[in-house]
């Protein structure tokens, strides 16, 4: 909670500024920003303020920022010319090398108490706590010079308290200077503060008194050289007064040169001496060895590798500032990592070698004593420093051996030695001397000569010429009389880096002394033996035989040779001296083992043996000999099997042997070494392809995997070694057997190789030719396989070099090489006339290359058409190629295609690659010419052309360059036709596929509107002719019987001539596809188009039959699309068959396509019309868009096509006008009479006769009036039109002499009648049709029998009374029938007429009689009626009846709702009340066929239906009409109906909300609720049962909710409401438990429901704890969260989130966290017996503190016997603690106190459990009240344990209240914060306040909230921060609290002031964690406050959300 505290605000003078002794992080950021209060300062001035950059604490709006001077004044100046130290005129310039103004001469003690340095005069003493604000105010007034007086001061302040106080820094005026030198370093570049700094480095010579006379102190040195190198850092030039106080105390006592917090600025000092620094790690091995070296006072003493880095020696009396060194390395390390060396002495070089080599001379000079007693560690480290110097080098060098054998000075004289060497360099003509006594050392010890060797290997790394001169001086010196005993150890050392250039040198310094007057080859020859020994045969003498012989050809020795007098000598010496290499390269081992091989020893035989071998076992024998045998004395433990291993360098020696074996012998061993040792493989394919980088046939995670497997085996197997041998735990860093041994698996996986042994294999195939010997190699090829593993894809560069190599020699090489190298010539060459743009060289290699070129291809061309050469040969070459044109890239195949034609060319000259490459695109069959023609005149062209037909077949199905693929189908279909049936099959089958399945290609290829060009004609007759010559095989009658195949695209076809052909379906359609194309247009007629179309569409119009090849059943061949293209074609018979047997829904589709031609499209309308004259129902069915189909209509006529207008009359399609112009002949209207009568006037007069009503008329009428038997529906409004025609027509008649059209309607409704009168079924829906239509029958019925009741009906002649009564009798009922008008006013004609028909009624035939004796056949009949009637309730509801019966027989139940099933699907639609009671009635017996009855319902049913159902079920008042159980199980079941579910995604999403399926409301869902409380009230189980039902009940009620909050937070309330009231009853115990169900499913419901909803619950509580919560997980990541603390002040903040977080789940939710008290009480298991150091490092008395508050916020609950055992395992933990602790008083004094603050409230609310539980740690209790006396607690707990013990029956009547505890009275502190009225005091009253909130016994904040609220908005910064404080830590004591609060934080969120919103914003992760039931209103403000105030809240929202994260345990 203390995140974000500031520092008190600028102008607050009545404190400190905020410095302490607590360490402050300075760096460049902060994790959260503080705002300033500068800009409300500003603002409120009146005046806009300018902010700056980095201001100080104290520093006012006014500031402005100073710009640091570029350089010092005077720093270009010519610095004067310095004396040497000690003369008057040294001091004559200032500290920053400016001209003093008068002489300062050195202080001396007489001198310095009468005057002071003028820094000293201006110096001005302030209090360090107001350093700051005094600068500021200065700063502000722009007063440079208080500001130099107040620095000046400050070091002053700083000498003196350093002098005073023991070598100590006052720690805050070092933090207020870091601190401005941090923000201000511009302060600190002035002379006067520089001279005053440099005081501090000085030794102090004013001191007199006490023990540091004379000494700096170190760590004000430190703080000054800071301070001076931040002033400085960006100054070029320094004064050499920093030289001259660096020289002083690196001479002296080494107070601050040797210390980490001064090396940035010592670092810079050593530029002066250009001093070359060695890396650190170069002598670590020699450091770690040290008590070796020397005594411990030499070992103590710092190395030269912690020159730049090493802090000081281990003497006291240099170092004593340790108390303090935390605070100096966290203070003044001013950011060293970006400090700048860089050379700022380039003009003082002269005046820094003088100052030093003075000290150095004066040092050697003095002869009073031996030097080495004079020398000190110091002086040498001084030495080490300047060694950049010659002269030091030179002077150093010369006694180095004295120091070195020292025992107090070798661990500096090492360092020394070791920065000689390193700085030495060529360009000092005295390094030579240098040199030359380096080498002259004598050396005594092991340790001193190893580092001896080093420091030379050192100095050739770092100066690589200087190895000439090094080996001379070595060889000199060997062969002087005075000798260096170290020469061959410094050779060896020298050698082993750089065998070959030292070889090389070490040559050319014996061909120098062999030319020499005097004959050295004796000298030499002992040499060079002592060398090959010394060296180790390391030397490789080839090398030195090869330098030795060119030297004499050199241009610099020529002359000498020429003029040497003894020639003869130098050629013998050279001979004798190569003869003696020759001896001395046999090494020890080879004589070792030759000598035993003399002596008869045969095992070493096998490492020599010949060249020649073809036993295969040479490979395990040589293998064997690598193995490593542990030693036979050792025991291994007893299960454990020893991994097969070998010696690494034996092991891959051991391959070598084998590599070189094989290239000899590559046919007897060269296939089982490439097939069965991988890595044998990859050795040779890496001399094959001279690659020994990309070639090691592993990658480098295979190897990784491997290499870690090996290391842990042989680390398992050297610890059992060890454990039998030294008991020596081994690990990587020890183990001798990791770097020596290898896993033995030759036949495993590929292993790669050593660097050292790629190398060595390197040069082996470069000198032994291995790569040419394998390559040479056909049997086995493994040229050959590498070529096919690599595939065409991989880059082969090593190709090119492979072929040229081994040019006029190409049979060496297999053809597949040569191809290859010719296919990746086709892609690398250029155009010829690219040659024109090269240089002269270049257009050289592009000839020779060309030419290179041009002998390939006659060699490859050569192999093709010489008829001498073998065919195995030619088809090598062609299938090599051939196959790359299926390659899948294009420019794979392009390589091919240009390859082939440059090989098959005609002539040599004709083509090249380069022209080849050019050839595509040119649109010309020229191009395959080589192919058409050349291909099959080769000689051998009959043995290869299969390959060849192969190779084309998979080429077509891949090319996409149509040209090429015309060709390749030109040639198949001259050299392809005589091919076997079956290649002929496939070769049929992969064009059907290119044709069937490639449609843009073949689009591309054959003859179309916009392709009628010649070439394409020929590909379709290349194509003609290849299927006709498979149809001919496939047709031969001797097939015989056909076999049915499981093949299912296979079909047999039958012709009417009897034959018949076994082809595939895509065959069929491939041919039909290129008929559809008719005959090619070419000048010979193609007679393979007719034959087949013959085939396929033969002239007799009998179509051939095909069946399935699989179950022999009739196959249709000629699916939709293939119809579409048939009926696209121009061929005639074509289209006709595809037009035949089409369905509607076909045609229908058809013509909505594009594409026909206009007679196609002519054929395909007019069989339209034909299907509608034979059918005008036929497309009642299918799905016709009448307005789009018009269109296409009247588009395709258009265009010319004939036909559909019948079509379009029958669908109503056309209008009239179109159709009488397109085409009125065709249009028959007798086919659709039209229903306008308006359009047929019938006036009726005695003067003239109009056209009258038919038959047929008035038929077409009725049928379109009632929808009976029409094919297209009219409209409401064309029905009313055509009745008030017809009505009027007949109205007119009624009062006529004749009544014709009255007479046709009567006809025409008789028929219509008579019609449906065959079937009873079929005259019902008649009649049901008419009733429909009420206001049309009954107009019409009154109309005719007003007809016939007319006087003219009586007179006429007519028969309209016969039919009209016709009619009324087959419409009139037996019984009236009052709801139907039509039958009512048939009844009544009838009536009126006398002639009702009299029929006798039967009683009631749909009774049900259960006891009748054929019940079946009862209710089948009573079912036919019913269904006849369609009215079936009746018989519904007598079966329902029924079944509700509890006496009827049980056997007749089954019979009876399989009947009811069957009448009523739907279960509840015949009789719905009935059925529910059925279904889900309360009952005594409920009926035996509910739950098979439920079942249908569920399953069968509607959604509608189930709808229905469940909003009767919950939307009844009586909840005890229905049974609650079957209710909620039907709920249940109906939510898990597997057809509900289908087409879901089974995984769905983690947080993905469930679906609202039931969409129940508010209401329906508490009425559930009502149900399940109600099925639990009359639960007949055992309580435990009738719990984990209702739990299973609440998990449905809240899935019922849908993951709707609100609906769960009102169904809670109800709930909640019922089971808080008053009344007790079973029902209130019900709603209790299902509300906590409830809230353990939904635990958010309990933030909205009243804080007294669970107070009063019983015990039943305890039962939650195995119920799963969403709380669980959250709370078992904060808790293992806060119980794994991180170390330091991070970890502990991050504690303190988690444990707000708990707090705040222990406030919420109580019974929740409750359950995982148990995990709490564990953590703390384990840690109390720790050290206290440990307990706080590592924050673990953080842990105990954080659960003892968790606890206290528990208590409440905590203190319940079911939560008794968790409380005893945690106050176990405590008690150990304390007991363990007992003795330390401070660290566990706060934590006791609250300890025992827990205990007593445990007294207070369980005295007898507490009683019982404490009383066997009183002793402990006594031990703690010695130690801690002042703590009152222990002595209350002691007094309240002494009590006698309460009995049960007395605990369980005591109240469980927690006492309140006693606290400090604040009312005076708040009543001081009331009075106050400046900031000020505001400030002292907050912090007194938190001084006393800060105790244990803490004071309740709640009657200060109310005077805090303001201050959050207060405009001080400390002021809101203190109060933000305050607040956070009340709310973490009472996180319920925090919604109060919200309302002010937002008010603050919302304030005007920036300052403001950027301090709450500060705050919201705190307010987020402890409102998360308000965390959306928090974040949507914070979102609104980014995106409308523009400010930024990135941060905020991004620490809250990952505080919310930490909590989820995302």
């Amino acid at each position: 909670m203390d995140r974000g505290k500031n520092l008190p605000p600028k102008n607050s003078k009545s404190k400190p500024l905020g410095f302490s002794g607590d360490f402050i992080a300075l760096g460049p950021k902060q994790s959260r920003a503080e705002p300033v209060d500068a800009k409300k300062s500003g603002s409120s001035s009146g005046g806009p303020s300018k902010p700056t950059p980095a201001p100080l604490p104290s520093l006012g709006p006014s500031d402005k920022k100073r710009e640091a001077p570029s350089q010092l004044p005077g720093s270009s100046q010519n610095p004067a010319k310095k004396a040497k130290p000690g003369l008057p005129n040294t001091a004559s310039f200032t500290a920053l090398g400016r001209p003093a103004l008068k002489a300062a001469d050195p202080p001396s003690p007489s001198s310095t108490g009468n005057r002071l340095e003028p820094w000293e005069e201006a110096a001005i003493e302030i209090e360090a706590s107001e350093l700051l604000n005094a600068i500021g105010e200065a700063e502000s007034n722009e007063d440079e010079e208080r500001i130099e007086a107040i620095l000046c001061g400050s070091v002053k302040q700083l000498k003196a308290f350093s002098l005073s106080q023991r070598n100590k820094v006052e720690p805050i005026l070092a933090l207020a200077l870091v601190y401005l030198a941090k923000w201000r370093s511009h302060y600190f570049n002035t002379e006067l503060i520089v001279e005053a700094l440099l005081v501090l480095l000085k030794r102090d010579v004013t001191a007199s008194i006490g023990p540091f006379k004379g000494r700096t102190t170190a760590s004000t040195a430190s703080l000054a050289c800071n301070l001076l190198l931040a002033g400085l850092e960006d100054s070029t030039e320094w004064p050499e007064s920093f030289l001259k106080v660096f020289v002083e105390d690196s001479v002296g006592e080494r107070v601050w040169v040797d210390r980490e917090e001064c090396q940035g600025f010592v670092e810079n000092i050593l530029t002066a001496f250009n001093t070359k620094v060695p890396s650190r790690n170069i002598l670590q091995q020699e450091s770690a060895t040290g008590t070796v070296l020397g005594s411990s006072g030499a070992a103590s003493s710092p190395s030269i590798t912690s020159l730049g880095t090493t802090g000081l020696e281990d003497d006291a009396s240099v170092d004593s500032d340790n108390s303090q060194g935390g605070l100096l390395r966290g203070s003044t390390h001013l950011d060293q990592q970006q400090v700048r060396v860089i050379h700022r002495f380039q003009h003082l070089k002269d005046m820094a070698e003088a100052l030093v080599m003075e000290i150095v001379n004066q040092h050697f000079s003095r002869r009073q004593q031996p030097a080495s007693d004079l020398t000190t560690r110091n002086f040498l480290k001084f030495l080490t420093s300047t060694a950049g110097l010659p002269a030091v080098r030179t002077q150093a060098a010369q006694r180095l051996e004295m120091w070195l054998s020292n025992q107090k000075l070798v661990r500096p004289a090492t360092d020394l030695l070791l920065s000689i060497c390193v700085n030495c360099s060529t360009e000092a003509p005295t390094d030579t001397d240098v040199l030359n006594a380096l080498l002259r050392l004598r050396l005594k010890s092991k340790p001193l000569l190893q580092t001896y060797l080093t420091c030379f290997k050192e100095l050739v790394e770092q100066q690589a010429d200087q190895l000439p001169l090094i080996v001379r001086l070595l060889i000199f010196n060997e062969l002087s009389p005075s000798r260096g005993p170290n020469n061959m150890a410094v050779l060896a050392v020298l050698v082993q880096p750089w065998p070959d250039r030292a070889a090389t040198i070490l040559a050319d310094v014996f061909m120098e002394l062999l030319l020499n007057r005097d004959d050295y080859l004796r000298a030499l020859r002992a040499l060079l033996r002592e060398v090959v020994r010394a060296l180790r045969h390391d030397l490789p003498l080839p090398t030195f035989c090869a330098a030795l012989l060119h030297g004499c050809m050199q241009e610099r020795r020529k002359v000498a040779i020429r003029e040497f007098e003894f020639k003869d000598r130098l050629l013998n010496s050279l001979a004798d001296l190569t003869t003696l290499c020759i001896f001395l390269a046999i090494s020890p081992g080879v004589r070792e083992s030759a000598s035993l091989v003399a002596r008869g020893d045969l095992r070493e035989m096998e490492l020599f043996l010949m060249l020649e071998a073809d036993n295969q076992e040479i490979f395990d024998m040589v293998l064997r000999l690598t193995a490593y045998h542990y030693p036979e004395n050792i025991v291994l433990p007893q299960g454990y099997t020893p991994p097969n291993l070998a010696i690494s360098t034996l092991y891959w020696k051991a391959w070598l042997m084998l590599l070189m074996l094989i290239a000899h012998n590559p046919g007897s061993l060269g296939s089982e070494a490439w097939n069965s040792f991988p890595t044998l493989r990859a050795l040779m394919e890496m001399c094959i392809t001279n690659d020994f980088a990309t070639s090691s046939g592993t990658t480098d995670q295979t190897e990784l995997q491997v290499a870690a497997i090996e290391k842990q085996t042989i680390l398992e197997f050297e610890t059992h070694l060890a454990a039998a041998s030294t008991k020596t735990v081994i690990t990587e860093n020890n183990s001798l057997l990791l770097s020596q041994l290898t896993s033995l698996d030759p036949r495993g996986s590929t292993r790669r190789p050593p660097p050292a042994v790629i190398e060595q294999l390197r040069t082996l195939n470069a000198t032994l030719r291995l790569g040419h010997l394998l390559c040479r190699s056909r049997q086995p090829d493994f040229l050959l396989e590498i070529l096919h593993r690599q595939g065409a894809a991989q880059s082969k560069p090593w190709l090119a070099d492979l072929v040229e190599s081994n040019e006029g020699a190409w049979n060496v090489l297999p053809v597949q090489c040569l191809c290859e190298f010719l296919l990746h010539e086709a892609a690398d060459d250029l155009p010829v006339n690219d040659l024109m743009d090269d240089s002269k060289q270049q257009l050289g290699k592009r000839k020779e290359r060309r030419h290179k070129h041009q002998q390939l291809v006659q060699h490859l061309r050569l192999l093709l058409t010489d008829p001498n050469q073998l065919p195995e040969a030619c088809r090598e070459v062609l299938d090599y190629l051939m196959r790359r044109l299926s390659a899948q890239k294009a420019l794979a195949r392009h390589q091919a295609l240009t390859a082939l034609s440059v090989v098959l060319a005609v002539k040599d000259d004709d083509i090249t690659m380069s022209d080849g490459a050019c050839f595509e695109g040119t649109g010309d069959d020229s191009q395959f010419s080589w192919l058409v023609h050349q291909l099959p005149t080769i000689p051998h062209f009959e043995a290869v052309r299969p390959a060849v037909i192969a190779a084309l077949r998979a080429a077509f199905l891949i090319e996409t360059q149509p040209l090429a693929v015309a060709a390749y189908l030109r040639f198949l279909s001259t050299c392809a036709l005589e091919e076997p049936i079956q290649d002929q099959a496939d070769l049929s089958l992969d064009l059907a596929q290119v044709i069937v399945e490639r449609s843009s290609l073949i689009a591309a290829l054959l003859p179309s509107p916009s392709n009628k060009t010649l070439q394409a004609a020929k590909t379709l007759e290349c194509l003609l002719q290849l299927f006709w010559h498979y149809l001919l095989k496939a047709r031969e009658p001797n097939k015989g019987s056909y076999t049915w195949s499981e093949n299912q695209d296979q079909v047999l076809i039958q012709w009417q001539s009897g034959e018949a052909a076994s082809l595939h379906i895509m065959v069929v359609h491939a041919i039909v596809s290129l008929l559809t194309y008719g005959a090619p247009q070419l000048e010979q007629q193609s007679t393979c188009f007719g034959r087949l179309l013959e085939i396929w569409f033969p002239a007799s119009g009998v179509q051939p039959q095909a069946y399935l090849v699989e179950t022999t059943e009739e196959a249709h061949l000629y699916p939709d699309w293939i119809k579409l293209r048939m009926i696209r074609s121009s061929v005639d018979p074509i289209v006709d068959t595809a037009l035949k047997d089409l369905e509607p829904a076909q045609m229908i589709l058809f013509i909505q396509s594009f594409g026909f031609p206009v007679l196609s499209m002519s054929k395909l309308l007019q069989t339209l019309d034909r299907m509608v004259q034979d059918n005008p129902f036929a497309f009642v069915e299918v799905d016709i868009d009448k307005v789009y189909i018009q269109q296409l209509l009247q588009i395709q006529w258009a265009r010319g096509a004939r036909g559909g207008l019948l079509f379009a009359d029958i669908m109503q399609l056309v209008d009239t006008e179109i159709g009488s112009t397109a085409d009125s002949k065709a249009f028959n209207l007798t086919l659709r009479p039209h229903l306008d009568i308006s359009s047929h006037p019938s006036k009726i007069s005695s003067a003239s006769t109009s056209s009258i009503v038919t038959v047929d008329h008035a038929s077409a009428v009725l049928r379109q009036l009632f929808d009976i038997k029409t094919v297209i529906r009219i409209s409401q409004l064309e029905k009313n039109k055509a009745y008030r025609s017809l009505s009027n027509a007949l109205t007119r008649e009624i009062r006529a002499n004749t009544q014709p059209s009255t007479e046709a309607c009567a006809i025409a409704f008789d028929n219509l009648l008579a019609s449906a009168s065959v079937s009873k079924n079929e005259f019902e829906l008649l009649l049901a049709a008419l009733e429909r239509q009420p206001a049309f029958s009954c107009g019409l019925l009154r109309l005719l029998t007003s007809a016939a009741s007319s006087p003219a009906a009586s007179l006429g002649t007519g028969n309209i009374v016969v039919i009209v009564m016709n009619i009324c009798q087959k419409i009139a009922p037996v019984t009236p029938d009052g709801h139907s008008s039509l039958k009512s006013i048939a009844l009544q004609f009838v009536k009126s007429r006398g002639l009702l028909r009299s029929e006798s009624t039967p009683a009631d035939i749909n009774t049900l009689n259960l006891s009748s004796k054929r019940l079946e056949r009862h209710l089948q009949q009573l079912a036919a009626r019913a269904l006849e009637t369609n009215d079936t309730r009746s018989l519904v509801k007598s079966i329902v009846s029924s079944l509700s019966q509890s006496g009827f027989k049980a056997s007749f139940v089954g019979l009876l709702v399989d009947w009811m099933e069957l009448l009523d699907p739907e279960i509840i639609t015949a009789q719905p009340d009935l059925e529910m009671r059925l279904l889900f009635g309360k009952t005594p017996n409920p009926p035996s066929c509910r739950p098979y009855a439920l079942a249908m319902l569920v399953h069968q049913a509607s959604w509608a239906t189930l709808r229905k159902c469940i909003q009767k079920l919950l939307g009844a008042r009586d909840i005890d009409a229905f049974e609650a159980k079957v209710v909620l199980d039907f709920l249940a079941a109906l939510i898990k109906v597997p057809k509900l579910w289908q087409g879901r995604d089974k995984h769905v999403p983690k947080h993905q909300q469930p679906e609202e399926l039931l969409n129940l409301n508010h209401q329906q869902l508490f009425r559930l609720a009502e149900y399940i409380m109600s099925e639990f009230v009359h639960q007949t189980q055992e309580k435990d049962r009738a719990l984990h039902i209702l739990q299973e009940r609440s998990q449905l009620l809240l899935s019922c909710c849908g993951g709707s909050t609100k609906m769960e937070v009102l169904l809670a309330r109800d709930v909640a409401d019922l089971a808080g009231s008053a009344v007790k009853s079973e029902r209130q115990k019900a709603a209790q438990q299902l509300l906590l169900r409830l809230y353990v499913r939904a635990p958010h419901v309990i933030t909205r429901l009243p804080k007294t909803s669970f107070a009063q619950f019983d015990d039943s509580k305890t039962l939650l704890t195995a119920v799963p919560c969403s709380i669980d997980s959250m709370a078992l990541t904060l808790i293992s969260s806060l119980t794994s603390p991180q170390p330091g002040k991070e970890g502990a903040r991050k504690m303190a989130d988690y444990e707000t977080a708990l707090r705040k789940m222990a406030a919420t939710h109580p019974l929740l966290l409750l359950r995982q008290f148990a995990c709490l009480a564990a953590a703390l298991r384990g840690r109390s017996h720790l050290d206290v150091f440990v307990l706080r490092s590592r924050n673990y008395m953080n842990v105990f503190s954080s659960i003892l508050g968790i606890a206290q916020q528990l208590s409440a609950n905590l203190f319940t016997p079911d939560h008794r055992e968790a409380l005893e395992d945690m106050l176990k933990s405590f008690w150990c603690l304390f007991g363990n602790q007992r003795t330390v008083k401070e660290s566990i004094g706060p934590l006791l106190q609250k300890f025992l603050q827990f205990l007593l409230d445990f007294v207070a609310t369980a005295p007898f459990a507490a009683s019982h539980c404490l009383q066997q740690h009183v002793p402990l209790l006594h031990d703690l009240q010695v130690t801690h006396p002042e703590m009152t607690a222990i002595k209350d707990l002691l007094s309240a344990l002494s009590r006698p013990r309460p009995t049960d029956n007395e605990e369980d009547r005591q109240p469980s209240t927690v006492p309140t505890r006693p606290s400090i009275r604040i009312g005076p502190i708040l009543a001081r914060l009331r009075q106050s009225d400046n900031y000020e005091e505001v400030v002292t009253v907050l912090q007194d306040l938190e001084n006393v909130c800060g105790r244990v016994v803490c004071a309740p904040l709640e009657g200060a909230i109310a005077d805090l609220r303001p201050l959050m908005s207060s405009s001080n910064q400390t002021v809101r921060n203190m109060t933000y404080m305050l607040i956070l830590r009340y709310l973490k004591d009472n996180p319920n609290a925090s919604s109060d609060l919200l309302p002010d934080y937002l008010d603050c969120l919302d304030n005007r002031n920036a300052a403001v919103v950027t301090t709450a914003l500060e705050r919201l992760p705190d307010f987020l964690l402890l409102c998360q039931e308000n965390g959306d209103v928090l974040l949507q403000k914070t979102f609104n406050l980014a995106v409308e105030s523009g400010y930024n809240t990135l941060t905020n929202l991004s620490e809250a959300v990952m505080l919310l994260q930490h909590q989820m345990g995302t």
